[in-house]
Formats: structure tokens, sequence, C-alpha cells
């Protein structure tokens, strides 16, 4: 027979913690890829006219030269 082992609250707590922190963790590093593939389907003018957008991929460029 098997065995099933009772986990405790504190690991299920743990584990839901971990799970949101990976979660997150994996939306942040795939929004970069989503928003550069938006911006490669844009026309140019409609893209040099939105300047946030514009402001988002420097920065996104900037900081991925520092690594």
């Amino acid at each position: 027979m098997i065995s099933i082992k009772r986990r405790s609250v504190g690991d299920i707590i743990a584990n839901v913690v971990i799970y949101i922190l990976l979660t997150v963790i994996a939306v942040i590093m795939v929004i970069p890829f989503i928003y550069v593939i938006a911006a490669s389907l844009r026309l140019k003018r409609k893209f040099k006219q939105d300047r946030f957008s514009l402001f988002l991929i420097v920065l996104l460029l900037t900081l991925m030269q520092e690594f």
C-alpha cells in the first residue's frame, strides 16, 4: 500500500509563495519578448508617434547592453 505523507500548513504556504514568485518572474521575463514582437509588427509611423513605447524599447535595450 502506498502511504501518502501529509503536508504541514507551513509546507503548503511555502509552496504557494514559491509558485507565485515563479509565476511573477516568468511573466516579467516574457513581457519584453511580447513587447518587441508587437513593436516590430507596428507601422513605423505609428511607432514613432508613440513616445511611451519608444521609451520602453530604448530602456529595454539599454538594460540588455549592461548584461
